[in-house]
């Protein structure tokens, strides 16, 4: 079922880029478009501009493509590797969180760090502190981007993912660090 949802879901993009491109028919500019495939229907929500939106609201801020995290942009916060060693050496350490799962931790992670695989981190939000930062992190970054969405949605609000993750802290900070 997935893969004939994605198929599904690939071929109208498809046809949209081509109708973006020449400028022809209507696109779904402004309109989400539902699919559930167990009832074969399909629905149309039609989105309203929010005039505060940084992209696209009556005075953009945004107005070129930015690093995630970058001034100006609404993605989850992040931090680099460099400023979070700073921060580490603090006197106010934030709390580590390694979303990988238990056997990449085990190969090896950030001193002190907690292990909270991604799948679960909503489960152990209850156990993370709200009165100091939580700095999320995996190998690369998409895993830590998402917890930090995620706790983020929780009500977390300072939490920041690692920048570029474990690789990240490996090329500008620890070369000996061992990732998973």
């Amino acid at each position: 079922m997935l893969g004939a949802l994605a198929g599904l879901v690939g071929s109208i993009q498809a046809a949209e880029a081509v109708k973006c491109l020449l400028g022809a028919g209507t696109s779904l500019a402004g309109r989400l478009l539902l699919i559930d495939l167990l009832a074969a229907t399909f629905r149309e929500v039609r989105l309203r501009r929010d005039p505060a939106c940084p992209a696209c609201g009556e005075r953009p801020t945004i107005t070129r493509a930015v690093e995630l995290g970058g001034p100006g942009c609404p993605a989850t916060p992040s931090i680099g590797a460099r400023d979070l060693a700073k921060l580490v050496a603090g006197t106010e350490s934030p709390t580590l969180v390694d979303v990988r799962e238990e056997w990449e931790f085990e190969a090896g992670s950030l001193p002190n760090a907690r292990n909270v695989a991604l799948g679960e981190i909503l489960a152990a939000a209850p156990g993370l502190p709200r009165d100091r930062e939580i700095v999320v992190f995996c190998s690369v970054g998409p895993r830590g981007e998402r917890a930090a969405e995620l706790l983020r949605g929780a009500g977390f609000d300072r939490v920041r993912n690692l920048r570029g993750g474990l690789l990240a802290w490996r090329d500008d900070v620890d070369p000996d660090a061992v990732v998973a």
